[in-house]
Formats: C-alpha cells, structure tokens, sequence
C-alpha cells in the first residue's frame, strides 16, 4: 500500500464556508473524480502486462467522510477475479485458474526476493502528483461557482 498526502489550501474552500456540509462534500467529491485522473492513467500506462489483468483492475475511488476531507484511492479493485486457463496439478486439478489482481498487485510494485519491483504506483504517484492540486483548485472552484449559483435562485 501506497500512502501518499497532498494538502493544498485553496481559495474556493473559503467561498464554500457559507455553504452546507452536504453541498461542500458534493462539490469536494466531484473536483477529486477528475483530479484523480491523471495519476490513474500514469499508472495503467507502467503496469507491466502479462495477461492484462492487473491493467484492467485499475480504477480509482473517491470519499470524503464526515470529517470532510477528502481522498482519491487508485489501485486494483479488491473483487475483481479474472478466470484463464485451467489448474493441472494438485487437489483443485480440473477446476478454473483464478487470478485476483487486488492480492498480488503489493509484488508487482514493490517486488520481492525473487522478483523485479516495476514501481508503476510509485511513478504514478509523481507522475500525476504536480496536476492534481491543479486540476482539483480548477474544479473545486468550478463546482462551488454552481452550487453558489443554485442557493442565489
């Protein structure tokens, strides 16, 4: 697991002071979605491919919990099991080979004694990092300019 932080003070989040929490949770919710973007791309775009699993699983999320701060997740999503091939040995012998990107995605980025790290969440993180603050300022400041523009109706 990847655990990064980006705080960013933005002006539009003083224009949203007078605005409800559900209404300043929406507008933070749908400036993240685009904000999150870039950083998904750059890490679908290094994900080594085998047999595409790990691409495809891919996606991202968004909360912003009762505390109001917000958070974009971009990684494997954990229900996603592709099935290829069959199992020819052992006690399962016959059955369907099932791979679950979400439980081997920790080897592929960080690597292990036996294999290589390829880091694709790492440089995605960089990648993405310098334009979300961007995008999330444009969005955000976009999306309380609505809201604003709903209450004065």
């Amino acid at each position: 697991m990847i655990d990064v932080t980006v705080r960013a003070s933005i002006d539009p989040v003083k224009l949203a002071t007078g605005l409800k929490d559900a209404i300043r949770k929406k507008a933070l919710r749908k400036a993240l979605r685009p904000a999150t973007e870039p950083t998904l791309q750059a890490a679908k775009s290094n994900t080594p491919r085998r047999f595409g699993f790990l691409k495809r699983s891919l996606s991202k999320k968004v909360k912003v919990p009762r505390s109001g701060n917000g958070f974009g997740v971009v990684g494997p999503r954990s229900k996603m099991v592709y099935v290829r091939g069959v199992v020819t040995r052992g006690p399962r012998k016959g059955e369907p080979r099932r791979f679950r990107p979400s439980y081997y995605m920790h080897l592929v980025n960080r690597g292990s004694k036996r294999s290589k790290a390829y880091h694709n969440l790492d440089n995605a993180i960089r990648a993405g990092g310098p334009q979300f603050s961007m995008i999330l300022a444009a969005k955000l400041k976009a999306e309380i300019a609505v809201e604003l523009a709903k209450l004065t109706k």
